[in-house]
């Protein structure tokens, strides 16, 4: 909305059919904090957040329980240091997190820390410095960000290298704009980087237990300008619905033609749950169909699967990864990753 506010009304109208019937639970963006200069006053007051409940100060932070998931939701463009109030609730919410309970734990925030688009690049190097170390430290598992319009996923990842005891990242600010997809992205595709396309689309998550998640993207439309790119003002971009085939225009990316981007994530229940379910009173008896959690991305096409055995001590969480193929995966018999 920009600051204004009868668009929130608007937008409130065309997403009704669909909110009345999924819950909805967000983050604040620049475009709620910044322009307009409301301080996400309109965000407030029309999607409220469990911030009392999660022991934050503000409805600028928070944290929830679903499922088997614990999700952190935090500010970009709140102080992050290690004296503000939003770094301390997000040290104390990582520390108190029941690995029996909740053996996921995702973070979501606007701005990304990982992104090879040109758009946005490195904007939010405070945030990364500030939080990082915490991440890594209390095993977050996926962090989920907006901000660039385009999709693009990474492989774990640490202090901007490929970590598998790192969380992966997902930008999926994809969800559609005025102003058309990022573009462009920068040469070469990094190490980190496992899929990015400049399209819009949505993603799914879905945790069906303790050991094993599926994240996939989806292609819903690419962008094309009728005069080419730079030929025509930035509000002019078309969409084109041919999901499957579709490629946006003046896009550099590898994976440009692929509608579907698909990964597991594994984690191994033994060494995770085994010496936790002795004294734990948790019920383990979840249905089998998993707890789906949906976002707004994009979607891709190369299949990656990620086994990952997480041993849980406190502050001294750790992980040691493997690599395992679909077919391994379905039948859990898992390869060891060289």
């Amino acid at each position: 909305a920009d600051g204004w506010s009868p668009r929130w009304e608007t937008f409130g109208m065309m997403s009704e059919p669909l909110m009345s019937g999924v819950g909805t639970l967000s983050i604040v963006g620049n475009h709620e904090v910044s322009n307009g200069h409301y301080h996400g006053v309109d965000w407030m007051q029309r999607y409220p957040v469990p911030f009392r409940e999660s022991g934050s100060p503000s409805a600028m932070y928070y944290s929830y329980n679903t499922g088997l998931v614990h999700v952190l939701g935090l500010n970009s463009y709140a102080p992050m240091d290690e004296h503000s109030p939003q770094y301390r609730f997000a040290l104390q919410d990582l520390k108190n997190i029941d690995p029996v309970a909740s053996p996921w734990v995702i973070v979501i925030f606007h701005a990304p820390w990982y992104s090879s688009n040109q758009e946005h690049y490195k904007e939010n190097v405070v945030g990364q410095r500030a939080l990082e170390g915490l991440f890594y430290k209390y095993g977050v598992d996926l962090v989920l960000s907006g901000h660039v319009h385009s999709y693009e996923r990474t492989y774990p990842i640490y202090n901007s290298k490929v970590d598998w005891r790192g969380p992966i990242h997902i930008g999926i600010g994809d969800g559609g704009n005025s102003g058309g997809p990022a573009l462009p992205w920068r040469e070469p595709q990094p190490e980190w980087s496992a899929f990015r396309e400049a399209s819009f689309g949505s993603g799914q998550l879905t945790v069906h237990n303790q050991t094993h998640a599926h994240w996939e993207w989806r292609r819903a439309g690419c962008g094309s300008k009728p005069g080419g790119i730079g030929e025509t003002p930035e509000f002019l971009w078309t969409i084109n619905l041919e999901a499957a085939s579709c490629t946006t225009d003046g896009d550099n990316s590898a994976q440009r033609g692929a509608p579907v981007d698909r990964t597991w994530l594994v984690q191994d229940k033994y060494n995770v749950l085994s010496q936790q379910t002795e004294t734990a009173s948790v019920d383990h008896r979840f249905p089998a169909w998993g707890y789906p959690l949906c976002f707004v991305g994009f979607v891709a096409s190369q299949v990656l699967i990620l086994g990952a055995t997480r041993y849980f001590g406190g502050a001294d969480s750790k992980w040691t990864a493997r690599a395992v193929s679909a077919q391994a995966c379905a039948s859990d018999e898992e390869e060891t990753r060289e």
